[in-house]
């Protein structure tokens, strides 16, 4: 435990530390999220039915684009505005995509 602070374990030896700032979401943090979300699992999807060795994951139950579609669809009833797709999301998407042709 010669690691771990006092806060974490009561044998901890190391002295406490705090964040330099804490972060709270916001709803719209969240939502950006989710759009990202989408676009990533979409990008897997698309790969997954485009390409003959993934076919066994076509229609297992591992889709999301979906149903993140219906979370982002509830959040614009709400009167939230949808972000573009962020880029962190776009680029991560980027690497797969890429990743599915090597």
């Amino acid at each position: 435990m010669k690691l771990h602070s006092r806060d974490q374990s009561r044998e901890g030896e190391q002295k406490a530390q705090t964040p330099v700032t804490q972060w709270e979401p916001q709803r719209k943090d969240y939502l950006q999220f989710l759009v990202d979300s989408r676009h990533v699992y979409r990008t897997f999807e698309d790969i997954v039915s485009s390409v003959e060795i993934f076919a066994p994951f076509r229609n297992s139950g591992l889709e999301r684009a979906e149903a993140l579609d219906k979370d982002i669809a509830w959040f614009s009833e709400q009167g939230e505005t949808i972000p573009e797709v962020g880029s962190p999301g776009a680029a991560y998407a980027d690497k797969v995509r890429l990743r599915s042709v090597a």
